[in-house]
């Protein structure tokens, strides 16, 4: 039969001791610029519509929302170079995770 591990003995883990940085920093930026600015819009004219009964309002937030955020989303797919070679260096100068054990100390 196997042995049974104690309750509350410690166990060994590791953890990271830095978190690296982002190889693409200003990507996020990005895609919140291009895909977040339509669909505020889209809000704006929904909002418009419902305050000032504006029927017409409606096109509004239909050609921002799917219409234009659609094409925007395609547009930032192609264009993202997320696989891509990193700039020159970038992936060398980019610190390495060290690893600590956390305990080391097992119950017999």
């Amino acid at each position: 039969m196997p042995a049974q591990p104690q309750v509350g003995a410690p166990t060994t883990t590791t953890r990271p001791t830095h978190t690296p940085e982002p190889l693409y920093p200003g990507e996020v930026r990005r895609w919140l610029t291009f895909a977040g600015l339509p669909m505020l819009a889209a809000c704006v004219c929904v909002g418009l519509a419902f305050g000032t009964s504006f029927r017409w309002l409606y096109g509004g937030a239909i050609l921002f929302g799917p219409g234009i955020g659609v094409l925007m989303i395609i547009y930032l797919a192609i264009t993202s170079d997320t696989n891509g070679i990193v700039a020159q260096g970038a992936a060398h100068d980019a610190p390495t995770l060290r690893r600590e054990p956390a305990s080391t100390s097992i119950a017999a």
